[in-house]
């Protein structure tokens, strides 16, 4: 991931960036999309589909097929027991 010098990120091919879409905004002719720490410049065309993502976890993935060069996804929310580990969390038990 590119930043330019004010201080939009831009992806590469085959890159994703991940987290909740926290908003969005033009600046100067550029789609800003905030994406939880990262403000991630975007065509404009993708406001339309980016508003109703708006306060969810999302990703949005750059690619090299015309016609879907960016495309996007809402990723659920899990809910985690609290008397249960994750997978992650068993992993470090078994290594500590």
């Amino acid at each position: 991931m590119a930043t330019n010098p004010l201080g939009w990120n831009c992806l590469g091919f085959y890159e994703e960036a991940v987290g909740t879409l926290l908003g969005t905004a033009v600046e100067e002719g550029i789609l800003i999309a905030q994406i939880s720490r990262v403000r991630l410049a975007l065509p404009l065309e993708l406001e339309d589909k980016l508003q109703p993502l708006i306060g969810k976890r999302m990703g949005v993935l750059h690619t090299d097929i015309r016609g879907k060069e960016y495309l996007l996804r809402c990723i659920p929310e899990t809910k985690v027991k609290t008397n249960q580990a994750t997978p992650n969390t068993d992993r470090l038990k078994a290594s500590a």
